[in-house]
Formats: C-alpha cells, sequence, structure tokens
C-alpha cells in the first residue's frame, strides 16, 4: 500500500469508520493490500466495510427498513396479456458466448489481491442479504420491465430479462449513478467510474486485462446502459410486481446466488475478503437480512393460499413483528460486544509496538518505491515528507473527532439504556467507560505532549542550537518517552486483566451464539434447499403435465385422425351399401315383376283350374240336383203309390166293414 493509497484510506476513515477503527485497518494491513486489482486498484470505492462493526449507537439505533410496493395479484386469465410486455433485453454476451470456453491459463491473472475480489465479494454478500425476497418494485425501460431491490441503506439492486430466460443484474452503491457491478450469464464486470477495472468469469477467476479485449468491449456497452437503466428508474413510475410471474422467475435468483456460493469456495481471496468484513457487514445488513428472509416466507406463505386477501405489506408487518425486531436488537448486540473487544485488544497491540507506527508504515512503503525510481529520490522525499506531517494532523484530528463521538455516543447511551430501566447496571458500566475514555485522553495528551517536544527538537535541530542542548532535550523526550511506555504498560496491563475476566465469562456466551448462528445458517440453508427442491420437484411437474398435456393432445390428434378416417370409411361403406341397397331393390323388383308375372299366370291357371273345377262342380251339382230330383220325383212316385195303396186299403177296409 502506498502512502497515498494510505492517505486516502485515513480519509475515508474519517467519514465512514469509527475513528478508532484507524488503528484496526493499519494492523490489519497484509501483503496483498499492497496489489492492485487486475484492471487497476478498487480499494478506495466506499464499502460498508468498518472493521469494527457498528458503533455503539448504530449498535441500538435500529437501521432504515426497505420499502416496496404491494405485489400485484393477476387473475387467470391474465398471465398470457401480462407476460406480453415482458421483453427481453439487449444480449450484448453473444459476441463471446460461443468462444467462453478459454483452455489456456495464461488467459487468467495468477496473482491477485483481496482487493481483487472486493466488488464480487460485495455483490454477492448484498446478493445473500436479499436472499429469495420479492422485487421492491418494477419500472418501465424501453419494452424491457426491470425488477429493483433497494435496501434500508440505499444499495440498489436491478434485475432485467435476457434471451434464455436467465437474467442480467446491476448492484449500485449508495448515491451513485453507475454501478460498481454488472453480472451476466457468463461474467461480471467491476466498475470504478466510468472504467472496468475488473472482470470475473463465471467460475470467479479474475481474467488477465490484456486478453480480455471483447468482454471490456461488452463491459463498457454495460457500463453505458446501467446509466440509463438508473435514469429510467429514477424518474419513472414504480409499480408493483406480479406475484404469479415473480413466482414464476423466482428460482433464476436463488439459483444464482446458489451458484455464487459454491464459486466462492474455491476462491482463497474472495473467502479472506469475506472474513475481513463480515463483523460489518454482518452489522449493517443484520436487519436488513432479517426484513428480506421475513418477506420471502410471508410471500410462500401467500403463495401457498393461492393469493387470497390484499397484497401483503411485507416490511411493515416486519417492522410491527417484535420477536424479530428482538432477534435484530440481540444479533447487532453482540456485533458491537464482539467489535469492542477486538478494538481494544487492535488498540492494545498498536500501544505496545509504539506510537510512530503510522509514520513508520509509510516510510517503509516510500522507500520502497523510491528504490523502484532511484532518479526520483528528491521528490519523493519531500512529498514523504508532507504526507508525514499530513498524517500527524490527521492522527490529531482523528482524536479530537474520537472523543466528540464518543461523548456524543455516550449520551446517547445513557439516554436510551435510562429509558430501558437498566440505570444500574449502565451507571457501572458508563463509569468503567468513563475511566478509560479519561485515560485514553490521558494518553493522547501525553502522545500530544511528546509529538510537540519532538517537532520543537526538530525546529531546534534545524536552527543550528547547540549540540549539548539538543542533547538534553533528546534525553528528557526519552526519559519522558520511556516513563510514560512504563505507564502505559501498567495501563495495559490492569486493562487485559479486567479485560480477560470479562473474556472469561463472554467466551462461553460467545461460542453459544456462534453455534446458534451457524444452526440458524445450516436451517435456513435447509429451508433454502428445501424451497429450491420443491421448485424444482413443481417445475418438473409442470413439466410433465405440460409433457403429458402435449401426449394427450396427441393422443386425441391420433384418435381424431383415427375417427375421421372410420367415418371416412363408414361413408364409403354405407356408399357401398347403399349402391348393393340399391341393386338388390331392382333385382328385388325385377324379382318381384317376375314373380307377379308368374304369380298372375299362376292365378290364371288357377282361376283356369277354379273355373274348370267350379264347372266340374256345377256339373256335378247339376247331376247332383238331377239325382235329387229324381230321387225326390222317385220319393214323391213312391209316397204317391204308398198313398194310393194305403187309400186301396182304406177304402178296402172300410167295404168291409160296412159289408
Amino acid at each position: 500500500m502506498t502512502t497515498f493509497r494510505l492517505a486516502r484510506l485515513l480519509k475515508s476513515s474519517l467519514s465512514v469508520c469509527a475513528p478508532v477503527a484507524l488503528v484496526a485497518t493499519l494492523s490489519a494491513c497484509g501483503p496483498d493490500d499492497g496489489e492492485a486489482s487486475a484492471l487497476g486498484p478498487a480499494a478506495d470505492v466506499q464499502w460498508p466495510t468498518n472493521p469494527l462493526g457498528v458503533n455503539g449507537g448504530e449498535a441500538l439505533a435500529m437501521p432504515a427498513m426497505p420499502e416496496a410496493r404491494p405485489m400485484i395479484e393477476e387473475p387467470p386469465a391474465a398471465p398470457a396479456r401480462y407476460d406480453a410486455s415482458y421483453r427481453e433485453a439487449p444480449a450484448y454476451y453473444d459476441s463471446y458466448r460461443d468462444d467462453y470456453a478459454r483452455p489456456d491459463p495464461a488467459y487468467y491473472e495468477q496473482d491477485t489481491g483481496l482487493d481483487s475480489y472486493a466488488m464480487l465479494a460485495l455483490a454477492a454478500t448484498l446478493g445473500s442479504v436479499l436472499a429469495d425476497s420479492p422485487p421492491d418494485y418494477g419500472f418501465r425501460y424501453g419494452d424491457v420491465e426491470p425488477w429493483a431491490w433497494r435496501t434500508g441503506d440505499d444499495y440498489v439492486r436491478y434485475a432485467e430479462p435476457i434471451r434464455g430466460g436467465s437474467y442480467r443484474t446491476y448492484y449500485y452503491a449508495p448515491g451513485q449513478d453507475y454501478p460498481f457491478l454488472v453480472r451476466d450469464p457468463y461474467y461480471s464486470y467491476g466498475y470504478r467510474e466510468d472504467r472496468v477495472v475488473v472482470i470475473y468469469d463465471r467460475a470467479g477467476r479474475v481474467l488477465d486485462p490484456h486478453r480480455a479485449r471483447i468482454q471490456r468491449r461488452i463491459g463498457r456497452r454495460y457500463f453505458d446502459r446501467s446509466r440509463e437503466l438508473h435514469r429510467a428508474a429514477l424518474r419513472s413510475h414504480h409499480r408493483g410486481v406480479s406475484a404469479p410471474r415473480w413466482a414464476r422467475h423466482r428460482h433464476h435468483f436463488a439459483e444464482a446466488q446458489r451458484d455464487w456460493e459454491r464459486k466462492r469456495r474455491d476462491r482463497r481471496e474472495w473467502r479472506a475478503w469475506d472474513r475481513r468484513h463480515e463483523p460489518a457487514l454482518t452489522a449493517r445488513w443484520s436487519m436488513e437480512r432479517a426484513a428480506r428472509n421475513y418477506a420471502g416466507d410471508r410471500f410462500s406463505s401467500w403463495q401457498k393460499a393461492d393469493y387470497r386477501g390484499p397484497a401483503p405489506r411485507f416490511y411493515r408487518e416486519a417492522r410491527k413483528n417484535r420477536a424479530l425486531m428482538h432477534k435484530v436488537r440481540a444479533e447487532r448486540a453482540r456485533v458491537y460486544r464482539v467489535s469492542r473487544q477486538e478494538t481494544a485488544r487492535r488498540a492494545s497491540r498498536f500501544a505496545a509496538r509504539g506510537h510512530r507506527e503510522v509514520p513508520k508504515f509509510a516510510e517503509t512503503h516510500a522507500r520502497r518505491n523510491l528504490d523502484r525510481h532511484p532518479g526520483q529520490v528528491r521528490r519523493a522525499a519531500l512529498q514523504r515528507k508532507a504526507q508525514m506531517q499530513k498524517l500527524r494532523a490527521d492522527r490529531k484530528q482523528i482524536e479530537r473527532r474520537r472523543d466528540a463521538r464518543r461523548n456524543l455516543l455516550h449520551r446517547r447511551e445513557v439516554q436510551q439504556h435510562t429509558r430501558r430501566g437498566s440505570n444500574r447496571h449502565f451507571a457501572g458500566q458508563h463509569q468503567h467507560q468513563v475511566q478509560r475514555r479519561k485515560q485514553t485522553r490521558h494518553h493522547a495528551e501525553v502522545r500530544g505532549r511528546m509529538d510537540a517536544r519532538r517537532n520543537l527538537a526538530a525546529r531546534q535541530e534545524q536552527a543550528g542550537k547547540a549540540a549539548r542542548m539538543q542533547a538534553q532535550r533528546k534525553h528528557k523526550a526519552k526519559v519522558a518517552e520511556r516513563r510514560q511506555s512504563r505507564a502505559a504498560k501498567a495501563e495495559l496491563a490492569r486493562h487485559m486483566q479486567a479485560q480477560k475476566a470479562r473474556a472469561a465469562h463472554k467466551a462461553q456466551a460467545l461460542q453459544k451464539a456462534r453455534a446458534e448462528h451457524k444452526a440458524q445458517a445450516l436451517q435456513k440453508a435447509r429451508a433454502a434447499q428445501a424451497r429450491a427442491q420443491h421448485a424444482r420437484e413443481k417445475a418438473h411437474r409442470q413439466k410433465q403435465a405440460r409433457n403429458a398435456a402435449k401426449v394427450r393432445r396427441q393422443q386425441m390428434a391420433r384418435k381424431a385422425e383415427q375417427a375421421r378416417q372410420a367415418q371416412a370409411r363408414k361413408a364409403e361403406a354405407r356408399a357401398l351399401a347403399r349402391k348393393a341397397e340399391q341393386a338388390r331393390q331392382v333385382q328385388a323388383r325385377k324379382a318381384r315383376s317376375r314373380a307377379l308375372a308368374q304369380k298372375a299366370k299362376q292365378q290364371a291357371r288357377q282361376q283356369q283350374a277354379r273355373q274348370q273345377v267350379n264347372r266340374r262342380h256345377a256339373q256335378q251339382q247339376a247331376k247332383q240336383r238331377q239325382a235329387h230330383q229324381r230321387r225326390a220325383q222317385f220319393r214323391q212316385a213312391k209316397r204317391r203309390a204308398q198313398a194310393q195303396r194305403h187309400e186301396a186299403r182304406r177304402k178296402t177296409g172300410g167295404h168291409l166293414a160296412h159289408n
């Protein structure tokens, strides 16, 4: 790390971190910090990375909640019409998509430091905080409708759909109109101001800047689009996102975040950056993470209920959830306690090494630069002297601001702890803190007097005063320094003894809290895996349903075709049957005609036969009548003969009787 970057880091520490963070920043610097990223230094971006976490006021005061537009529950018949406006953004990555695979190891940067992964790691952390929470709002940008997530501290993520069902995401720091990272399906681009400073492939490797010509061109296109996208988000009307559409596309974001987590395990520098800044990020986004997790779970519940009832106001509900707020306060208080312990430990280490560590650190790096450029020794010496003077002035300013900030935080802590009814405990803690502040101010005053004496000695030496007077002052300064060092060591020993007693009591609680945190993280990971598995199963079931519907449609089409063919065959059969029937009817009519003719002939013959029979019968009847008449005549003749005989006998008998 050069003296110039050290000065800039000191300046940013005044505005972003607590003043004591300077000590931790200097003590945490390692060999990797002096390395530039693949395409240029990126360490001067204002990340939320206070190495000491949060101060007391930030730990007790809850951060701002995100705001979101209510989601829209589209009616069942609307998704097709609604999705018609959901177009795809330009896919600039087509230029390098076909030749993505690069077998040559020289295509990647071999020597990367922590700064090279700052942008990717911060974006991945922000993505894990947002998790699978619904977008806060959507807005119009041409024919595309991007989605937006805005945190309570004004970090922004935009997502716009691109070809292939994927998304391109843009990550913005607070107050910036350009992104610090853009991610597409193949590469991620880190920006500082209007320049591409680092490019990562989808495995998390840093590309060699001299071999990434196509990617740099694509990155510049992304930068231009990102600024227009941000301006459109500011001036366009914000509307709620369709709940059914978010449910259909939700798994894309969860899978992208899981992909980042897998790649992080393979990149040592990425993991190191996360470890260094984890306390600050945890403290800064603990409220945001809890609210986003609540929103994701609440949306899942609403989805399972088929979107019945009004759309949930996720973050208003989270703000009123006492259990959630209590959990967040406990987490922030835990991080604050750990940060205070880390602050004391690093401050003690810094005090033990001496009070001139900052100038020595700057001089060491300045000498390294002078060795590389021997022709600029004179100018570098003047710059080094000016920078050392500026560092001393900055250190004094840090001490003054630290005292003012501590007094302000002390008043805030007293007020808040008083409202919570913990006056006795806080009074003891306050007394201890006041005593430590007095000791710190005393040491600062002593260091200030020592600096003044050293400056006075330097001016007297430059003025050419007597060597004896200079030796006496140096001797006095050394005696005072030894006294101060002994006093500081004694005070440090007393402080360390008291701190060890407290640390022994808090170690078990800290381990328990870490175990609970790991268990919660494991539970969340399992829940996320279960949700992802459920989403995959649901997608698989939907795919199976679509395939089954397709098969059914094909079967129905085949059946319809078969039915049409059967009907055609039936119609043809009916036509043939009609023709056969007509032929049969013709033949039947002919047969009937022949039968009628034959019948007529037969009837004629029968008529003739009947007539002949009738004639014979008539003849027989005539003969019978004649025979009957003859018999009747014979009987009549016989009766007349009998009558005549009877009459004759009667007459003969009467005559006899008369006689």
